[in-house]
């Protein structure tokens, strides 16, 4: 299996510009540009990730896919 796959329904330049459309999109109604660090920090307060084995707290995001194979949970 290759160690890339191309995606077949746009080209590189249309995800590029489709990401800059999105993006100036986002800042046009307010929501501001943050570090990777921060975006996830605000989902997981410091502390709230499992420190040792069994310690009870969560250290996975996880998505269902549904049976049918159409959409996520």
């Amino acid at each position: 299996m290759a160690k890339y796959t191309k995606r077949r329904d746009k080209r590189g330049y249309e995800w590029k510009s489709a990401y800059r459309e999105k993006e100036a999109l986002m800042l046009e109604r307010g929501y501001p540009e943050v570090s990777p660090h921060d975006f996830y920090r605000e989902l997981f307060p410091t502390g709230s990730l499992q420190q040792e084995p069994g310690d009870g707290k969560g250290n996975i995001i996880a998505t269902q896919i549904r049976p049918s194979g159409k959409g996520r949970t």
